[in-house]
């Protein structure tokens, strides 16, 4: 479909190679500022929903102004911010999102509420029904000018609590994930209805056609919470909704299939259920693991139908049929390590993924998947040394954290990886319209939002890993002990040299550097023991990390 812009020329961020750096688009300052969700259109224009405390923000050193403080509002109220290709700020409307989902010439806001009123847009909306349920409101605005083309208001027939957690549109339909809870009756959306059972929290799933009436609604329940829900569609128009429980059963579409794993109260299994766009229940898996907890914070799609999944997982192992990930056991105490799983549409494990390094939290907060099949995670890391693939990412300046965003092929072979900063963390992932990739991170304690524009090539990636894919480093011997050299040849030597060699331990400090023009060598490791790395660098410009074991 050919796109236009409505109100502004049109123009496209340059794209370039892959580097160190990353482009700051934005940076938001006030005495609290928190973005909770972005869009970009193909004209590079950004629709921000954000939460402010204070009168005024600054918008990439532009003062905008907002309402004055109110202290019924001790924590901020929620806005909806314009800002144009050329960073001029030109609509400012108070107005809470829970998801926003931008089309060719609109927007489409959920708002949830169980105040006994809520303010948008210059528009007061009652909760007529039940002070303690929850109304939904589905918005519809025009894209140049966020002004309201339609909106549609589903109230809480009873004591039940929702939330619409993830959404897209397809055709003409919205398919919704969600979260409800409450005490008595149920969800009610139209003329669908879902028992609230236990009470505890339950999920749903469902659809919204053009006329804004609920198609059809389908549930996962348990005697305990089901949660964080999210859903994507593959090429096959099968929708798989993703969530995890704390239930020692769960109940998928109506039928029944007993949880397999080893649960107890208070750990979370990964689940996956798979519709089509009629709400047929067609494919339904949980995960193995062993005693701790599971939680999933993104699905996506490659172009061969495979669904690929980002999450954290804080137990000994985690199994994808026959495929485990294990977690390093670091005295006695197991880490939270963030992972990517690929299924194919039978939801059969494909590929998989985690984050490695140093003793520490290692977590994927988000994870997007590019028109070339790359697959770009961001998030941040509590180690002192963060390992993806050959990358190696230090904690330089020893703080609490940093922020990290890496780029994967399809079958998840590390391309790049580079370090967002200290007190960073990559929260969110964008594919805009425009065609550019953005990287939402929080910064410090002051609670600032830093934007930035990832520019990169997606063949240069690709080119990059194939070139090292023509290169091998032999090591030896390995275990090494430290009376021994260790010894290192390229394989491939057709003029190309080894031009640097670094040693680096479990926490990030470099222990050995030496320039080099070779295609093999030596070299001594003294007075150290353990696990350490060695980052060959190739004609200096492509690196290659190895693992060794020395014993002292």
């Amino acid at each position: 479909m050919k796109k236009y812009c409505l109100f502004l020329i049109c123009f496209l961020f340059a794209i370039t190679t892959f580097t160190q750096q990353l482009i700051l688009v934005d940076e938001f300052s006030s005495n609290y500022v928190r973005i909770s969700d972005i869009d970009v259109n193909q004209c590079g224009t950004r629709f921000y929903n954000i939460e402010n405390v204070s009168d005024s923000i600054i918008i990439n050193g532009q003062l905008v102004q907002l309402l004055p403080e109110d202290p019924a509002f001790p924590f901020g109220r929620e806005y909806s911010i314009t800002v144009d290709a050329n960073q001029g700020v030109y609509n400012v409307e108070l107005f809470k999102a829970d998801i926003s989902i931008l089309t060719d010439s609109s927007r489409l806001l959920f708002t949830s509420f169980n105040n006994d009123t809520l303010y948008v847009q210059d528009t007061f909306y009652i909760n007529v029904a039940n002070q303690w349920g929850t109304n939904l409101l589905l918005h519809k605005l025009r894209a140049d000018d966020n002004s309201r083309v339609s909106v549609k208001q589903w109230f809480s027939e009873y004591d039940c609590q929702h939330l619409i957690t993830d959404a897209f549109i397809y055709e003409d339909n919205i398919f919704i994930s969600g979260e409800y809870w409450g005490n008595t009756g149920g969800l009610q959306l139209d003329d669908h209805f879902l028992d609230i059972g236990s009470g505890n929290g339950n999920t749903f799933v469902g659809a919204i056609d053009a006329n804004n009436e609920v198609k059809w609604l389908k549930s996962v329940s348990g005697d305990n919470y089901q949660r964080g829900s999210m859903l994507r569609m593959n090429n096959k128009k099968h929708i798989l909704q993703i969530g995890f429980s704390a239930s020692s059963y769960i109940y998928f579409c109506e039928d029944s299939l007993e949880n397999q794993a080893v649960i107890d109260w208070g750990t979370d299994f990964l689940w996956f259920v798979q519709f089509d766009t009629s709400g047929n229940c067609i494919n339904k898996k949980t995960v193995d693991y062993y005693y701790g907890n599971i939680v999933p914070t993104s699905i996506n799609s490659l172009s061969n139908g495979s669904y690929v999944v980002s999450g954290d997982y804080f137990a000994p192992f985690l199994g994808f049929d026959s495929t485990y990930l294990y977690s390093p056991v670091f005295e006695n105490e197991i880490d939270n390590i963030g992972f990517l799983v690929k299924l194919d549409d039978n939801l059969n494990a494909q590929a998989v993924f985690q984050l490695e390094g140093s003793q520490g939290r290692k977590s994927i907060q988000s994870m997007i998947i590019d028109g070339s099949d790359n697959v770009l995670i961001s998030g941040y890391a509590q180690v002192d040394t963060l390992i993806l693939g050959d990358e190696i990412l230090v904690n330089s300046t020893g703080g609490s954290s940093f922020g990290y965003l890496a780029i994967l092929n399809a079958e998840f072979n590390v391309i790049s990886a580079i370090n967002l900063g200290d007190a960073t963390i990559g929260r969110k992932l964008i594919l805009g319209q425009d065609g550019n990739v953005y990287a939402l991170a929080g910064y410090g304690t002051s609670f600032l939002q830093k934007l930035f524009r990832v520019d990169y090539s997606t063949n240069h990636g690709e080119d990059n890993f194939e070139r090292k894919k023509g290169f091998e480093i032999n090591i030896f011997p390995n275990p090494l002990n430290s009376d021994k050299r260790l010894q290192f040849e390229l394989s491939n030597g057709l003029g190309n040299r080894i031009t640097q060699v670094e040693v680096f331990d479990l926490f990030g400090r470099k222990i050995f550097s030496e320039s080099i023009n070779e295609q093999q060598g030596e070299i001594k490791i003294n007075n150290t023991s353990g696990i350490l790395f060695v980052v060959f660098q190739i004609n200096d410009r492509i690196k290659i990390a190895k693992k060794i074991i020395v014993n002292y």
